[in-house]
């Protein structure tokens, strides 16, 4: 019956990502380390010099206003957002009129239409020089296992990269100020990214640093982050055995799919 519904499993996943950041997707454990200690530990850790001598360039986190909660979350839980979890930064695309700068295979340079959201990036149709990476960039490229968000035209389409690569500016890299909240927000981001704060800026097809900045994020316990990816994990992959399903039952009734 689900299956005959238009744009029936796509529906279904945003279904199981809409539960899970309300905190209905698995039971809460009492003695989970509850979010507000989380984000305090985060808070410690954004406040840890890189190395010596050395500060983060952050955007300080603002508070998120009761009227920008999307929901009401469980008690353990608590609302921040992009900035207050996270660094990120946006890429650059060298000059066109430039040849120097283009396809010498030294460093890939990514694109949205090299990404596949949910998915890690290993190939991507442009590459950048050495030369680029001097005089453009300035710096080492993004590491491989990094998270990579979109946030003009498609916002919130989300990849992690595979290989170390460049970007161009309609992209953020995400850094997690601390490692483990990684897996939670590579399910997550995407929907707030597209929901609350960002709808006026998503009627312009774009999201600023600011609107960025201020993305409220429903931060769970960590515990229940490991819970609730495993659960998705597991929903998704009944997802993916559905789709392929539904392609079976359309190829035997059209052989020319």
């Amino acid at each position: 019956r689900l299956a005959e519904a238009p744009e029936a499993v796509p529906r279904l996943r945003r279904f199981i990502l809409d539960l899970a950041v309300r905190g209905k997707l698995v039971e809460q454990d009492a003695s989970d380390e509850p979010g507000l200690k989380l984000l305090h530990r985060i808070q410690i850790e954004k406040a840890r010099p890189l190395k010596k001598g050395v500060t983060r360039k952050t955007v300080d986190a603002a508070e998120v206003s009761e009227d920008s909660q999307l929901f009401v979350i469980p008690s353990s839980w608590v609302w921040t957002n992009l900035a207050g979890i996270a660094d990120f930064s946006a890429g650059r695309t060298p000059s066109r009129h430039e040849t120097v700068f283009w396809n010498s295979g030294d460093y890939p340079w990514v694109s949205i239409r090299d990404m596949r959201a949910g998915e890690t990036l290993f190939n991507t149709r442009e590459a950048v020089s050495e030369t680029a990476k001097l005089k453009v960039f300035g710096s080492e490229p993004v590491p491989a296992g990094t998270l990579i968000m979109s946030f003009k035209l498609t916002i919130g389409r989300i990849s992690r990269l595979g290989i170390p690569a460049f970007h161009n500016e309609a992209i953020i890299s995400i850094r997690p100020h601390l490692q483990l909240l990684d897996p939670y927000l590579f399910k997550v981001l995407p929907l707030f990214a597209q929901s609350g704060n960002s709808k006026d800026a998503i009627k312009g097809a774009t999201l600023n640093r600011e609107s960025l900045s201020n993305i409220p994020i429903a931060l769970p316990p960590l515990a229940e982050q490991h819970r609730i990816v495993a659960k998705v994990d597991e929903l998704m992959a009944l997802c993916d055995q559905l789709e392929a399903a539904l392609q079976d039952e359309l190829r035997s009734s059209d052989p020319s799919i």
